[in-house]
C-alpha cells in the first residue's frame, strides 16, 4: 500500500504550476506595459 501521490511529485507539480502562472503573469504584464507606452507615444 503506497502513498498515492508522492510528496516530491506534488512539490514538483506545484513548482511547475507556479512557474507557468508566474511566466504568464510576467509576459502579460510586459505586453500591457509596452501597449501603454506605445499608446502614450502615439498620442
Amino acid at each position: 500500500w503506497q502513498q498515492w501521490p508522492d510528496l516530491d511529485t506534488i512539490t514538483q507539480l506545484t513548482r511547475l504550476v507556479f512557474l507557468v502562472i508566474g511566466g504568464m503573469a510576467l509576459y502579460s504584464g510586459m505586453l500591457f506595459a509596452s501597449g501603454l507606452r506605445w499608446k502614450h507615444i502615439y498620442r
